[in-house]
């Protein structure tokens, strides 16, 4: 078997796997902001798993127009909630890293 078959098959892989966890996370975030921070959740446009890249890149701190980690903050949060947004945020950040090197990667073979 093919070296190259068997890389470019564990990319789409992984590419697959990386789209789960995200959306898996981002559920699990978004549940937890709508439950216990329902006027943070409403005030980003009641979002869903499938929302624009813009509510994630809200949820981890990277977008300048709603800094969601800073609301919740804010706003008496609980421990729990910011512990979740801190660990997706250092989650994403993880991926993306990924996502560089293994397109570096590519490039370079």
């Amino acid at each position: 078997m093919n070296i190259e078959v068997v890389f470019n098959t564990l990319i789409f892989f992984w590419v697959a796997i990386f789209m789960i966890d995200q959306l898996v996370f981002k559920y699990f975030v978004l549940r937890e902001l709508k439950l216990k921070h329902s006027k943070i959740w409403v005030e980003m446009d009641s979002p869903t798993v499938f929302s624009s890249k813009e509510s994630m890149w809200s949820l981890i701190g990277l977008s300048s127009s709603f800094d969601v980690l800073s609301k919740v903050k804010m706003d008496n949060a609980s421990k729990h909630t910011i512990s979740l947004l801190l660990r997706y945020k250092y989650f994403a950040y993880f991926d993306m890293a990924l996502v560089f090197i293994v397109i570096i990667v590519a490039i370079l073979k």
